[in-house]
């Protein structure tokens, strides 16, 4: 029997945030600089997906602030996978991609992450620092590309929807970018997913 939420709504995905913190500083977002004080262990952390999966929970989803940043990444997503013998079918990642290297990503698909969705609002150096709140972004475009080809070769394939790429498109800041973006997407033969802006 599927569980309803409070307003009748299917319980299907748990987005769980594994810290405030980022290595950007995206004016759309603006994670903290610290994390809060009582974080949530990686303990408490697996108790609430193991609750969530009982209420019919089959997805989840990873994030932060940038969640790479956390040291128990790894730990967590290995000590998740038995609740797939309870429902869970699939465990994501949303990351910005500065920090994927091809032996973070080959960790990542061994401890058993099923897709990862990487952000990436333009593609020049000066769409990029604008729209990350940094100041050189060729660096930055540099290292999201490159993670691409890593998650691909860790066995994340775009086209069964296990790598994607997601875009906050502004008007007035970068929407220039919406055509260049959508070309450089076709190329790697990935998905752009347009990432509602709300202020």
């Amino acid at each position: 029997m599927t569980q309803l939420d409070q307003h009748c709504r299917p319980i299907g995905v748990l987005r769980l945030s594994l810290t405030a913190l980022c290595n950007l500083a995206c004016p759309y977002c603006l994670p903290d600089s610290k994390e809060p004080l009582g974080l949530i262990n990686l303990e408490q952390r697996l108790k609430i997906v193991k609750a969530a999966v009982e209420l019919g929970v089959h997805s989840l989803r990873l994030t932060g602030g940038e969640p790479l940043l956390n040291p128990d990444l790894e730990e967590l997503i290995t000590a998740i996978n038995p609740l797939r013998n309870q429902g869970l079918s699939d465990i994501a990642l949303t990351s910005n991609g500065f920090l994927l290297n091809g032996e973070r990503a080959h960790r990542l698909r061994k401890a058993g992450l099923n897709r990862i969705s990487l952000s990436l609002d333009g593609t020049t150096a000066d769409s990029v620092a604008r729209m990350a709140g940094i100041k050189h972004g060729e660096l930055h475009l540099a290292q999201v590309l490159a993670a691409i080809g890593h998650a691909r070769s860790a066995g994340f394939d775009p086209a069964k929807g296990d790598l994607k790429l997601n875009a906050v498109i502004e008007k007035g800041k970068n929407d220039n970018q919406l055509l260049p973006l959508a070309e450089l997407a076709r190329n790697e033969g990935i998905e752009l997913r347009l990432i509602e802006y709300m202020d």
